[in-house]
């Protein structure tokens, strides 16, 4: 009887360690299925969410902001990724006029993706350049969006943003993209 009882409690410490397991197994896909998902998320954020994401991310000093703030975007072949940035009016002396800021996203860097710069600078497909007045100490925020093609390689690039205010250079920043 006792050789019985014990295969009992084997059986279900065997079914208890399964069952938890399963829960761990599931409980990190779809961790992963979030974060990698998170790319995409921006392409669909409304304006008050662009909003509200970038002005957490603004300090005393800072001139333009990207997020993510990784400085990097997960994009899928056949699908759309992007990210947001926010330019700060931080020119003083400007007594309460609005200043034209201009912006240009290039490519920067091709990476490993075995492609001219200018066929990578099609993919860009939303916010690729773009005109907007700021009042001082304002902020205005844009979005990117790519368009990454069925023939796209599995590879790595480097996008800048250049940011001008009166043709004067004002601010950069770069955003790596990977496409997996």
């Amino acid at each position: 009887m006792n050789n019985k009882k014990a295969a009992m409690e084997m059986s279900i410490g065997t079914i208890v360690t399964i069952v938890l397991s399963m829960t761990l197994l599931i409980g990190g896909i779809m961790l992963v299925t979030n974060i990698s998902g998170s790319g995409n998320d921006i392409v669909d954020m409304s304006t008050d969410q662009i909003t509200n994401q970038l002005s957490q991310m603004f300090g005393e000093d800072n001139k333009l902001v990207m997020y993510p703030n990784s400085g990097g975007v997960d994009a899928k072949i056949d699908e759309k990724a992007g990210f947001l940035f926010g330019i700060k009016n931080t020119i003083e002396g400007t007594s309460g006029m609005n200043l034209d800021f201009s912006y240009k996203v290039v490519v920067e860097d091709v990476g490993n993706c075995g492609m001219m710069k200018s066929e990578i600078a099609d993919w860009i497909t939303l916010g690729e350049t773009g005109v907007v007045p700021i009042a001082p100490r304002s902020v205005e925020n844009g979005k990117v969006v790519l368009t990454i093609p069925d023939y796209a390689p599995k590879c790595n690039f480097r996008l800048r943003v250049n940011v001008k205010a009166n043709d004067m250079n004002y601010a950069t920043g770069i955003m790596d993209v990977y496409i997996k």
